[in-house]
């Protein structure tokens, strides 16, 4: 089973979300930070990345497995879509972004 890594913030960030869309429960976060998007709030249910060169977004990265991203997907499409990002830590997560 391949793993990869996902950027989460907002609602994504309690472990209890988390456990509800993705079925089980993932205990690894560390801090990071996405350089050039801000979290647009104008939906507190689905806060969204937005491009904004000036600015950034704190959050968390966590290890998911790879086939889970098809259930993010249905969680976050089509109002996000997801990318890969470069995140200031220097690792490379998916992350969803406002379509």
């Amino acid at each position: 089973m391949n793993f990869t890594l996902l950027f989460v913030h907002g609602k994504l960030v309690d472990p209890i979300t988390r456990a509800e869309v993705l079925g089980r429960s993932h205990d690894y976060l560390s801090a990071d930070r996405v350089e050039g998007f801000t979290a647009d709030s104008d939906s507190l249910e689905f806060p969204a990345l937005v491009r904004d060169h000036s600015s950034f977004t704190d959050g968390y990265v966590t290890v998911i497995h790879e086939d889970e991203l098809s259930i993010l997907n249905e969680y976050e499409m089509p109002r996000h879509e997801k990318r890969e990002l470069l995140l200031a830590s220097g690792k490379r997560a998916w992350a969803y972004v406002r379509a």
